[in-house]
């Protein structure tokens, strides 16, 4: 078995766990609130066990480096040059959407992705109580529904050529850029599902035209090939420049993006930033 093919076993191994462990403990969840106010629940730090048990006999070679939600306190800085000499880093997102998730909502899920000398390339991104897996294996990005039942669907993702945008597009976008959006001004259906696993993959399957957001690396590594694959990329509203690699970006002492970013087709790109002026 080649490296790519053992790499995309466990990462499936890993999200499918995961959706099981998830949906166990969601009706008895007990959130605490971290340091920085965000919430973490027993489905974080049990996926988070599972995934490095999992991951072990990768992570003990030189070569391999897990980035985690859960162990963010003890990570090399972000823009150490510590990251650069590491072939292959994990990213790690076990309970995506935490706050819905808490609430009993279906709206979260697990996100794991790989990136090879920086740039992505394997990702999974897993919804299991919608029943949804979006993965990339390094060729080719697949959506499957049901992927836990023997009657399963599976289709590629491709390059998604999207209509002319009108005042029933919807964009996923970020609550800062929504202040003055109201019923009678807005040039599009806005949406917000609180969710980075939906924000990022919902569009390549042809569900919003694209998203706005400053999440933190964990929110967006797995989902990256992916929105790649359908011929949607990751652009920053500052610079206007695409991003193709973590070293493109810019993060804060926690993981986050320091400037905001466009997930968007090329295509679509000028026509988006234009809703976000007149809205913001």
């Amino acid at each position: 078995m080649s490296d790519r093919a053992l790499f995309n076993k466990v990462i499936l191994d890993i999200l499918k766990q995961a959706g099981r462990i998830s949906q166990e403990l969601q009706s008895s969840v007990k959130p605490t609130v971290k340091i920085d106010n965000s919430v973490v629940t027993e489905a974080d730090l049990r996926i988070t066990e599972m995934a490095k048990e999992k991951l072990a006999p990768f992570l003990a070679l030189d070569n391999h480096f897990l980035i985690d939600e859960e162990s963010e306190a003890d990570l090399p800085p972000p823009g150490d040059p510590f990251y650069k000499t590491i072939e292959y880093i994990w990213v790690l997102d076990p309970v995506d959407g935490t706050s819905p998730y808490a609430h009993g909502m279906p709206l979260y899920g697990t996100i794991l992705g790989l990136l090879k000398n920086g740039k992505p390339w394997l990702g999974g991104n897993y919804m299991p109580a919608l029943g949804e897996l979006f993965l990339h294996d390094g060729e080719r990005a697949t959506y499957t529904k049901n992927p836990e039942n023997r009657i399963s669907k599976t289709q590629e993702i491709l390059p998604i050529t999207l209509p002319e945008p009108n005042d029933d597009s919807i964009y996923f976008i970020d609550p800062p850029f929504m202040n003055s959006m109201g019923p009678d001004n807005a040039p599009c259906i806005a949406m917000n599902p609180y969710t980075a696993v939906v924000f990022n993959t919902w569009p390549t399957i042809g569900r919003a035209r694209g998203n706005t957001f400053r999440a933190k690396i964990w929110d967006f590594v797995g989902s990256w090939p992916v929105w790649e694959a359908a011929g949607f990329q990751f652009i920053s509203m500052h610079t206007e420049k695409r991003a193709t690699s973590i070293f493109d970006i810019e993060f804060d002492d926690h993981w986050r993006v320091k400037e905001p970013y466009i997930m968007v087709q090329p295509d679509d790109y000028n026509h988006f930033k234009e809703i976000l002026s007149a809205i913001a």
